[in-house]
C-alpha cells in the first residue's frame, strides 16, 4: 500500500501535504503542530494540553469552532503527547475551503481571553485530579517519568506535573505559547479528499499563505542515556488489586531498532497465542490481564510489561515468571511460526489503512514529522524484514535489569 501524494513547503515555513482520492466524497485535514508537552515552560508543566483546550474556544471571526464544524456535517477531534499536538476532522468535500477558512483563522486569530483561560483551565485541573488522584494508578507516568529521567522534557506527563503548574499559567503564557509554536514554520497541513492537489493549492495559498511564519531548524533533543541502573519502586495502594509496570528503556521513533522492539511488543501481546497469555493467565492462574505496549516519543521511550493480578497471587513469583520468558526470548526459545503470525497480522493491518481517508492522512503527516512523507513506508517495510537473529539482538540488548524500572502498586 503506497499512498500518492503531493508535498510544498511555503516560504513562510508551512509544511503542506496532499492526497487525492477521487472516489472520496469526504475531505480530510489535520494540523500537526509540533507543540507537544516538552515545549512546557518551566514550572508551567500542562501548557501543551490546556493550548489543545483553547484551540477550541473561537476566534474573533468564529466564535464556536465545533459548533461550525458540526453545522458543515463534519466532526472532528484532537490529542496532544510529548512531542505534538494533532487536530484533525472529517468532513463533505464540498466544504474543504471552507474548513481551511476556519483553520487559517484559528492559526492566527484565536481568542485568548481571560475568562476563556479561567474557564479551559477549572477543566484542566479537574481533568489531572480525575485521572491522576482518583484513579488507582493514575499517578503511573508521574512516578515512572521521574524515576527514569533527570534534566529531559520528559519528565512530566502532558497532563501536567501537578495541579500548581496548571494554575501557574497566565495569558502573557499563553500568547507567548501560540506565537512561538502555532505558526506556519511548526506546522504539518495535510489534506486528503477527491480535489486535485491544483485545486486544493489554490485554497491553501489563499488561507495560510500570507501567514506569518518562519521555518524551524531541527527539533531533536541530544541523544537520552539512562545510568540509573535497576530500579524497584513499591507503592502501595488503598484497592485490592496489585499491578506490576515493567519498564525496559528504549530509543525514539527514528532509531533503527525501534521496529524490533514494536515487533516484539506485538509479538508478546498476541491475546491468547502469546506465551505470557498462555503461561500467566490460562495455565498458571496468576492474572487478570497483562499487556505489552511501547510508549514511544521522538527522542526516548519505553519498552512496557503491565501485569494485573489475580488475588492471592505472589508478586516475586510473577516477577520471575515474565523474567523467564523473557530470558527465553533472549535465547531463542520460541516457535518461529509466531514470528511469521505477527507479519501476517501487520500486514493485513497495513492493507486495510489505505482504505480508510483519515489514515492515510495520519500516515503522511506523521512521516513527514519523521522526516519525509514515505516514512511510513520505509518503516512497513523494516518491520516485515526483521529477522530473527536481528530480533534476538535486540532483545539481549534492551530486555536487561540494568536498563529496568519495576513499578508495583501493591493492593491491600
Amino acid at each position: 500500500m503506497q499512498i500518492p501524494y503531493t508535498y510544498e513547503i511555503l516560504p513562510n515555513g508551512l509544511r503542506v501535504i496532499h492526497h487525492q482520492d477521487v472516489f472520496s466524497k469526504q475531505s480530510a485535514v489535520s494540523l500537526l503542530y509540533q507543540a507537544g508537552s516538552r515545549y512546557d515552560p518551566h514550572q508551567r508543566t500542562g501548557m501543551a494540553h490546556l493550548f489543545e483546550h483553547l484551540m477550541y474556544t473561537g476566534t474573533r471571526r468564529f466564535s464556536s469552532y465545533d459548533k461550525i464544524l458540526q453545522l458543515a456535517g463534519g466532526d472532528g477531534n484532537a490529542f496532544t503527547n510529548q512531542d505534538i499536538a494533532y487536530y484533525y476532522a472529517l468532513f463533505p468535500a464540498v466544504n474543504l475551503s471552507s474548513y481551511l477558512e476556519l483553520e487559517g483563522d484559528r492559526m492566527t486569530n484565536l481568542r485568548l481571553s481571560q475568562r476563556g483561560l479561567d474557564t479551559q483551565r477549572k477543566v484542566v485541573i479537574e481533568e489531572w485530579k480525575e485521572t491522576c488522584l482518583d484513579e488507582p494508578f493514575g499517578d503511573v507516568l508521574h512516578v515512572l517519568c521521574e524515576a527514569i529521567y533527570e534534566d529531559h522534557p520528559y519528565r512530566w506527563p502532558v497532563i501536567g506535573y501537578d495541579d500548581q503548574d496548571i494554575r501557574r499559567i497566565n495569558r502573557d503564557d499563553v500568547a507567548y505559547f501560540y506565537q512561538q509554536y502555532y505558526q506556519p514554520g511548526q506546522t504539518i497541513l495535510a489534506i486528503a479528499g477527491p480535489q486535485s492537489w491544483t485545486e486544493t493549492r489554490e485554497s491553501v495559498l489563499h488561507y495560510f499563505g500570507s501567514l506569518a511564519g518562519y521555518p524551524v531548524g531541527s527539533s531533536a533533543l541530544a541523544p537520552y542515556n539512562y545510568t540509573k541502573g535497576f530500579q524497584e519502586i513499591i507503592k502501595p495502594v488503598d484497592v485490592s488489586q496489585t499491578v506490576i509496570f515493567i519498564a525496559f528503556m528504549m530509543p525514539g521513533r527514528r532509531d533503527t531498532d525501534y521496529a524490533g522492539l514494536d515487533f516484539w511488543s506485538q509479538w508478546m501481546s498476541q491475546n491468547i497465542s502469546s506465551p505470557l497469555y498462555q503461561d500467566l493467565i490460562k495455565k498458571r492462574q496468576w492474572l487478570l490481564d497483562i499487556d505489552v505496549y511501547l510508549t514511544g516519543g521522538m527522542e526516548h521511550g519505553q519498552f512496557m510489561i503491565e501485569a494485573h493480578l489475580l488475588p492471592d497471587s505472589s508478586v516475586d513469583k510473577v516477577l520471575k515468571r515474565i523474567w523467564w520468558h523473557l530470558d527465553q526470548v533472549k535465547n531463542g526459545r520460541f516457535k518461529p511460526g509466531g514470528i511469521q503470525a505477527v507479519k501476517h497480522k501487520r500486514e493485513n493491518a497495513f492493507e486495510f489503512q489505505g482504505i480508510h481517508l483519515a489514515r492515510k492522512l495520519s500516515l503522511l503527516s506523521e512521516s513527514t514529522w519523521l522526516g519525509y512523507p514515505e516514512a511510513y513506508l520505509d518503516y512497513h517495510r523494516q518491520f516485515m524484514g526483521c529477522s530473527i537473529p536481528e530480533l534476538l539482538a535486540i532483545a539481549n540488548k534492551y530486555f536487561v535489569p540494568e536498563q529496568c524500572v519495576t513499578l508495583i502498586y501493591e493492593g491491600k
